[in-house]
Parts: structure tokens; sequence; C-alpha cells
């Protein structure tokens, strides 16, 4: 996120003129973490304007290096983060697997993974790719990993085809307790493992953050607490019945 300037007279209450945020695209991302947090910043600082900045990792840390934003909410995608770049973990990212409400699998009280082997499922690639908290799951339950019928990183058009009933696929846990699609999609009771890997804040490496990028980070933590709180849980989950 990258902002104009405060008030001279106020540098610990500033009254920016603007904002833009870098975070990853729409499906990849905490897609309701950013705006709730955004939500939160614009009721402290009414007179801010955001600009959002979305795109791959690599736009976006370049965003930094170019001092054309100050922070990246991003999950980290590999075990390290570039030696320039500060990062403070947020939370781990669940993946939570959803029908549409309408769907005949969103009335079982109760589901294994087995009954999933064969459902048609929309997923992205990243998803798909050994490591991944979905593959994991069907591996450590010793099934086969579910074909894609679908290939798509696009939420928008994931939720679309949940509404006929027939699909079934992943959405990340910040976005179904924060995103305004969660009406439109039923979470099963099947669970599986975290994201290995943090959803974090990054910034530049030796680059002080202006007050108000200090408020939206503080404003970021606030609203990722609650999914914090599963952190400790991460090494225990994705025990799922075959």
């Amino acid at each position: 996120m990258n902002f104009g300037r405060a008030s001279r007279r106020s540098p610990i209450s500033p009254i920016p003129r603007r904002a833009s945020c870098a975070s990853p695209a729409p499906r990849y991302g905490p897609a309701g973490l950013v705006p709730a947090a955004i939500e939160r910043l614009s009721k402290r600082l009414p007179r801010l304007r955001v600009r959002l900045e979305q795109g791959t990792a690599l736009h976006q840390f370049n965003l930094l290096r170019e001092r054309q934003c100050e922070i990246v909410i991003s999950r980290l995608l590999t075990e390290t983060p570039d030696s320039d770049i500060d990062m403070r973990p947020l939370f781990y990212e669940p993946l939570v697997i959803v029908a549409g409400p309408q769907s005949s699998w969103a009335r079982r009280r109760k589901l294994t993974l087995s009954e999933l082997v064969d459902a048609p499922w929309i997923l992205s690639t990243p998803e798909a790719e050994a490591g991944s908290p979905f593959v994991q799951a069907f591996h450590a339950a010793k099934l086969p990993v579910p074909t894609a019928t679908i290939f798509s990183n696009s939420l928008h058009l994931r939720i679309s085809l949940l509404a006929t009933g027939r699909y079934l696929t992943l959405v990340p846990g910040s976005a179904l307790r924060f995103g305004p699609g969660a009406s439109l999609l039923k979470a099963l009771p099947v669970t599986l493992p975290r994201w290995h890997l943090p959803t974090a804040i990054f910034t530049l490496k030796g680059r002080m953050l202006s007050p108000v990028a200090q408020v939206f980070a503080d404003c970021v933590r606030d609203v990722a607490g609650p999914l914090a709180q599963g952190k400790a849980q991460t090494k225990a989950q994705g025990k799922s019945t075959p």
C-alpha cells in the first residue's frame, strides 16, 4: 500500500490524501482480509483515498522496490522472502471446500474425502500442485487426488458455476469469513490442512513506513487476529477420514 503525505500538524493521526494497495490476483489473495482492513482504516481516516494494485507476486514486490507502494499483503510463495524484503507473518491460511447453497453436497452433515474424489472440481494451478493443502489431504488419506474439471483463477467464475449445484471448489478461509460472496457458498464438513507458508505483511527492507501506512498495517493485524488464533493448530490439521 502506498500512501500520500500526512498532515504536518498531526503525525500521530495523519490526514492522508490517497493510498494504493498491492495484493495478489483476486483468486489467490486474502480476498476478504484486505477489503475488511481498508474499511476499518477508512473509518479512522475518512478522507483517505485508496487505490488497489493487483498482480503476480513478482509485480507486487517490484512495486515495493520501485517505491510505488509501501505494503504488500500476500501469502508467501517461497520458503523465505527475498533478501531486500521484510516479512511480518499474520496467519496460516486455511483452505475450505465449498459448494453452492442449493447443491446436494450442501445438505450433508458428514462427508469424507473418499466421497469427493470423483466430484467435478474447479481448481487453480497452485491448488492442484504437489504440496498444496488439497493434494496433501488426499495423499494423507491414501486417496487419488481429484482431477479438475475446470481450471480457473476467477472467484467470480467459481461462484457462478457453484450456483448450478454441480461443482465443488476451494476458497481461502479469510475470503469465506470476510468476503461479500460468503452467502453464496456453503462450507462442507471436511477439514484440509492450512497452507504451510503464511499470509504476511511485506515491506521494503530499510524503508520506514509513513504514519498512515503503519495505521493500515495495524488494521490488517487487527482484522487478521481471529485467523491467527489457528496458527498453532497448523500441524494438527488436515486429518480427514478416507
